[in-house]
């Protein structure tokens, strides 16, 4: 499905793990991707201190990861970036953490064409990279299943 071909920062790596955001006992999420950087040893089989969570929306998961999980996920101190990517169509959200301190979010949306920005991670991509090798359906058959 997605994947990223380059890497990022040398001091941040990305995984599979699950996400205990540190003003909720429960539940634990498992986001598609976590991106860390630094250290995050307080636990070897969850990250604490994710500095981005990419989640890959279809329609069975989409309205829990943009409310349930975008709410909770928000609550993580050092996180800077939530990003969900559409599976079915070329098209992508960052909700990226203000620096000013407070816990203020700016909405980006990425489109076809466009190149899309990590700045949590100082990384650049084309959104045509993160689709690459993904059959994506026609305009008319995406608009007939999902308007």
């Amino acid at each position: 499905m997605f994947f990223f071909r380059q890497s990022f920062d040398k001091f941040c790596w990305h995984f599979h793990s699950f996400i205990i955001p540190q003003n909720f006992v429960l539940p634990a999420y498992y986001p598609d991707l976590v991106i860390v950087c630094g250290e995050d040893n307080e636990d070897e089989y969850y990250a604490v201190k994710p500095k981005m969570i990419i989640e890959i929306l279809s329609p069975s998961t989409s309205l829990t990861d943009r409310r349930e999980k975008m709410f909770a996920y928000k609550e993580i101190e050092g996180l800077r970036e939530y990003v969900m990517i559409e599976q079915n169509r070329m098209y992508a959200e960052i909700y990226r953490r203000r620096e000013d301190g407070d816990n203020l979010w700016d909405w980006i949306e990425y489109e076809t064409g466009e190149e899309i920005e990590f700045a949590s991670v100082n990384f650049k991509m084309p959104m045509t990279e993160i689709y690459a090798g993904v059959e994506l359906p026609t305009l008319e058959d995406w608009e007939r299943e999902n308007l």
